[in-house]
C-alpha cells in the first residue's frame, strides 16, 4: 500500500509504530541528525547527541501531518508509543538530559539519576505537551513499553537499577539486587501522580519488555530474568531453567494482587519481548529463545532451528496458569 524511507543525513531508527482509529500511522524512534524532517514540530531542532522523534503520517503514507524531535542535551531514546482513541500520543523511553522537556506540574519534572525513564503525552496536533515527566531514582532507569486504558491512565514497564525508584502501594517495595529489577507503574491521566508502582525481580538481572491490560484492567507484563528467586505464584514453571528465562506476570487492576507469575524458558537464554491479551484474558507472548528444550505444546514448529529462534506462547490462568500452545519460528539470514 505504501513503503518509504524516513530520515536524513544522520542515524535514524524506528522503534515503535501505532495506528489511530482513522488509520493514520505514527512512528517513534531515535535520530542523531540535525536535519531530520520536521513538520509543525513541538521541538524543531536536535538538542543533543541523540534525540527521540515522533512522526504522524497521513493515511495514504505520502505526506506528514506532523513530525518533531523530543530530547535535551544528553542522550534521549524512545522505545514505545501508544495512541489514544482521540489520537493523542504517548511516548516512553529514557533520557540522560537534565533539560529533557517536562511539564512543571508533572509527576517528576527533574532528572533524578544518570538516566531516567520518561513518559510524554502529546497534544492532538503534536506541537504541545499535555504532560511530560521523568520517572526514576538515583541510578539508571528505562521505560521499554507502555499501554493505556480508556480514561488514559498510562501503564509502563522497564528496568531500574535504583534502590529509591518511586513506588506507591507496591507489590514488591524493595530493590532485590542484581543489575536491575523490572518495574511496573501506573500513572494517572493528568500525569501528576502514580496510581501504583512496584519493583518486580530477584537477586539477578530483571527487566520488563512488554505490557498489556485486559478488559478488567488487570496488568500483564513480560520480560527477562536471570534471578533464581524471581517472584512466582500459580506458576506454569516455578524455577529458572537456564542462564535467563522469560517471565510472564499478571497483576490485578489495583496492582496489589498477583494473579500469576511464572518463568518461561529452557536450558539456555530466553526473553519475553512483547505481550498481548484477548477478550477473555488469555496472554500471548513472543520473544526469543536459545533453548533446545523451550516448553512447547501443540507446536507449529517443534524443533529448535539454530542459535536463536523466536517463540510464541499462549497462556491462560485458572487453577495455576496453563500453557495452551507454544511455537518456535526461524527464518534464514
Amino acid at each position: 500500500v505504501y513503503s518509504t524511507y524516513w530520515g536524513s543525513t544522520g542515524f535514524e531508527e524506528g522503534t515503535a509504530v501505532t495506528v489511530d482509529p482513522a488509520d493514520n500511522a505514527y512512528i517513534a524512534g531515535n535520530t542523531s541528525a540535525p536535519d531530520f524532517p520536521t513538520q509543525t514540530p513541538f521541538q524543531a531542532a536536535l538538542a543533543g547527541g541523540m534525540d527521540a522523534f515522533m512522526t504522524k503520517f497521513s493515511v495514504a503514507g505520502n505526506s506528514i501531518v506532523y513530525s518533531t524531535y523530543l530530547g535535551g542535551a544528553g542522550d534521549d531514546r524512545a522505545f514505545d508509543m501508544e495512541v489514544a482513541d482521540d489520537a493523542a500520543v504517548f511516548v516512553v523511553g529514557s533520557s540522560t538530559s537534565a533539560n529533557f522537556p517536562t511539564t512543571s506540574s508533572s509527576l517528576q519534572p527533574a532528572l533524578a539519576g544518570g538516566r531516567d525513564a520518561f513518559l510524554t503525552h502529546f497534544s492532538l496536533a503534536g506541537n504541545t505537551l499535555l504532560y511530560s515527566t521523568y520517572l526514576g531514582g538515583s541510578a539508571d532507569d528505562e521505560a521499554f513499553a507502555i499501554t493505556i486504558d480508556a480514561p488514559m491512565n498510562a501503564y509502563l514497564t522497564g528496568r531500574t537499577g535504583s534502590t529509591n525508584f518511586p513506588t506507591v502501594t507496591p507489590l514488591q517495595p524493595f530493590f532485590r539486587g542484581g543489575a536491575n529489577d523490572a518495574f511496573i507503574a501506573k500513572i494517572n491521566p493528568p500525569g501528576t501522580a502514580l496510581v501504583f508502582s512496584t519493583y518486580l525481580g530477584g537477586a539477578g538481572n530483571d527487566q520488563g519488555q512488554g505490557i498489556a491490560i485486559d478488559t478488567a484492567r488487570n496488568v500483564f507484563v513480560t520480560g527477562g530474568t536471570s534471578s533464581n528467586n524471581f517472584p512466582t505464584i500459580n506458576a506454569f514453571q516455578t524455577t529458572l531453567s537456564g542462564a535467563a528465562d522469560a517471565f510472564v506476570t499478571k497483576l490485578s487492576t489495583s496492582g496489589l494482587l498477583p494473579i500469576y507469575s511464572t518463568y518461561l524458558g529452557g536450558m539456555a537464554a530466553d526473553e519475553g519481548q512483547a505481550i498481548g491479551v484477548d477478550l477473555i484474558g488469555s496472554a500471548y507472548v513472543t520473544g526469543f529463545t536459545e533453548s533446545l528444550n523451550f516448553p512447547t505444546v501443540s507446536p507449529f514448529q517443534a524443533v529448535f532451528g539454530a542459535v536463536r529462534d523466536a517463540f510464541i506462547t499462549k497462556l491462560i490462568d485458572g487453577n495455576g496458569v496453563d500453557l495452551i500452545f507454544a511455537d518456535g519460528f526461524e527464518g534464514s539470514n
